[in-house]
């Protein structure tokens, strides 16, 4: 008798669980995962009871919560898991243990209680306006993560990435297309030679789907154009020296443009840079620990907000991908 056809599940899994995970990007599961291990050993030092074994007891209280997420307000010193500091966390950083929380009732197939459900959003909103105020009487920087980077400080790097023997055309490439596309790193990473096409005096190249954009709707494809004047930054001229390099590598159906490990070694390059040219780069304005792969995505469209002749505000909102307010300078 002939086998039955496998469904395709792992161990464990039945047919289907995979489309079901794919609502949760990978590394947002990580991150929510990694902040529920915090949520845990709090619980268990703090909350006796809530966690049983090793699993923790759905559904969460609302005060058990709410005291949670008052604890995660302030930053602990490095390595010192009771040590507090008087900085304040990130909008960003609360927000994500509220939305932990969340995925931790969705995962556990357990409803979230109306009135926890009312309270994290009200946490939320509370601690956003708290954030501002922060900002506003000192006690928190006005930058959050890495700041933008300037048209200055892109030109100087493409230079020192057209001198380097050892990345030379991959890191380059990278450079100049993530800030042409306005991209980020995993996006630019993502390229295909599939994904690239010639419309006219323009080289088109499709996005599959973005961070803010995991199902694809505003995929719409990017274009690109040579700049004559300035070799160091043209995208079409460092893409041709990438290709006839290294080739084209098509042996596939669907080839990568960039290896697998681009984003790593575009990371390290950079952060390398900065460092060995950190004198440089401070005359330029930028400093060495405030610059990561992300300052690109800031920079260009930072630059294209501010400047008074450049195009308009929703085109900048649609090619980055980004709400008006967190570019503008």
């Amino acid at each position: 008798m002939a086998e039955k056809r496998k469904s395709g599940a792992t161990a464990g899994e039945e047919p289907g669980d995979k489309v079901l995970r794919a609502r949760v990007a990978e590394r947002t599961r990580s991150q929510y995962n990694t902040m529920n291990v915090h949520l845990k050993k709090w619980l268990q030092s703090s909350v006796p009871g809530a966690v049983v074994g090793d699993v923790i007891q759905l559904p969460l209280k609302t005060s058990t919560c709410k005291s949670f997420l008052a604890s995660v307000t302030v930053k602990r010193k490095r390595g010192d898991a009771s040590g507090k500091t008087n900085i304040p966390n990130s909008y960003s950083t609360v927000n994500g243990y509220i939305n932990a929380i969340k995925f931790l009732h969705k995962e556990g197939k357990v409803e979230i209680p109306k009135d926890l459900d009312d309270m994290l959003k009200a946490f939320a909103n509370g601690y956003k306006r708290q954030v501002a105020k922060f900002k506003e009487n000192g006690t928190m920087s006005m930058q959050e993560g890495k700041i933008p980077l300037t048209t200055e400080a892109y030109r100087f790097l493409a230079e020192k990435a057209l001198s380097s023997s050892k990345y030379g055309a991959p890191v380059h490439c990278f450079l100049v297309l993530s800030w042409n596309l306005m991209t980020r790193a995993e996006s630019t990473a993502s390229i295909r030679f599939d994904h690239i096409s010639w419309q006219g005096d323009a080289l088109v190249i499709k996005i599959g789907r973005t961070k803010n954009d995991q199902e694809g709707k505003m995929a719409w494809p990017r274009h690109v154009y040579a700049n004559p004047f300035e070799p160091t930054i043209c995208p079409i001229l460092s893409l041709g020296l990438l290709v006839f390099t290294l080739g084209a590598r098509r042996e596939g159906m669907s080839a990568l443009v960039f290896d697998v490990n681009v984003k790593e070694s575009f990371a390290s390059w950079l952060h390398r840079i900065c460092v060995d040219e950190d004198e440089r780069m401070t005359e330029i304005g930028v400093s060495a620990k405030d610059i990561g792969t992300h300052s690109l995505r800031k920079g260009v469209s930072t630059a294209l907000s501010n400047s008074p002749a450049g195009p308009q505000a929703v085109s900048v909102w649609l090619r980055a991908g980004w709400s008006l307010g967190s570019v503008q300078g």
